[in-house]
């Protein structure tokens, strides 16, 4: 069985946006937890935005974030045959990034 070029480019595209979608939790979730614990506002979720769509922007264009997939797609910017596999990848990476760090739940 043969995968055409188009699936492996749409396989790479989900694998970086579950990288993506955990490295804005893991920045995200620190932010909340310095506020909490030490009640030190870091304010570095501007920082793992930038860090995600550096990492993954040129690959599959850093929506990291259902929100932006639909939206992108509801405009016409993106193709609606991807928005499915884009969710589904940004969904899987929020619940890796979860299943990894419970200290604080």
């Amino acid at each position: 069985m043969r995968v055409k070029l188009n699936e492996k480019k749409l396989f790479g595209e989900c694998l970086v946006e579950i990288i993506g979608t955990a490295i804005l939790l893991f920045f995200g979730t620190s932010v909340v937890a310095n506020i909490m614990i030490v009640n030190v506002n870091l304010d570095w979720w501007g920082l793992g935005v930038t860090m995600a769509i550096y990492i993954t922007g040129g690959v599959s264009g850093a929506h990291i974030n259902p929100a932006v997939t639909v939206g992108s797609a509801s405009v016409g910017d993106f193709p609606w045959k991807k928005v499915f596999p884009y969710i589904i990848s940004q969904i899987l990476g929020a619940f890796i990034y979860r299943s990894r760090n419970n200290i604080f739940y």
